[in-house]
């Protein structure tokens, strides 16, 4: 079953609601999000040559996307 027209505009008019935010805070959390994104892209494209290595950088990366994302929600939440 496809998701409906309906649907997809609900998305898109909440996409436009939250890019229009202006703050401070929030466009901070959203590039560093945009960074973690990034570098954990690089870290999967290009892995370490040692495992262990390759494991910790990326549930470091991981970790720090996963508090940023939440605190980007909280921030988004809070102006919404």
């Amino acid at each position: 079953m496809a998701l409906s027209q309906f649907t997809y505009q609900v998305f898109n008019d909440q996409l436009e609601t939250v890019v229009a935010l202006e703050d401070v805070a929030i466009t901070e959390a959203a590039k560093k999000i945009a960074f973690y994104v990034a570098m954990l892209d690089a870290a999967i494209d290009d892995p370490f040559d040692n495992d262990e290595d390759q494991n910790e950088m990326i549930e470091y990366i991981q970790t720090h996307l996963t508090e940023l994302t939440e605190t980007y929600q909280s921030l988004v939440n809070d102006k919404l």
